[in-house]
């Protein structure tokens, strides 16, 4: 092999190595960036859960003595079961703001709410 033969291949090499490096560049950062949106929608979709559970509670609680055409017995139960979902609810709310809100807060998402059921701030 002669001497410029030697440096085309050198050359050669370090351009494909270049590009492929370059390559593996892009899909890394294409990868780190999916996950950067990922990570948002994570957390707005924990905000929407806490929002989505309180007025599911608000809405079980309003359930209660819907029904005013119905015998006594089954109003009492439909009342009980409809608080029975209501505190059920809420409890997931109360859950899943504990366990949420700090990692919220952390994202600067932190969010201000207050439940209609029960006067407790979120």
């Amino acid at each position: 092999m002669s001497p410029s033969c030697s440096n085309k291949f050198s050359l050669f090499f370090v351009l494909i190595t270049s590009l492929g490096m370059r390559v593996e560049w892009a899909k890394t950062h294409a990868r780190a960036s999916r996950w950067q949106e990922e990570v948002l929608l994570i957390q707005e979709e924990m905000q929407r859960v806490i929002a989505f559970l309180d007025w599911n509670a608000t809405w079980w609680y309003s359930q209660g003595h819907r029904h005013s055409d119905v015998r006594d017995d089954i109003k009492a139960g439909l009342a009980a079961y409809a608080a029975h979902q209501s505190h059920l609810m809420q409890h997931l709310v109360e859950t899943f703001a504990a366990l949420w809100y700090p990692t919220l807060l952390e994202a600067n998402l932190g969010m201000m709410m207050m439940s209609p059921l029960t006067g407790k701030v979120y």
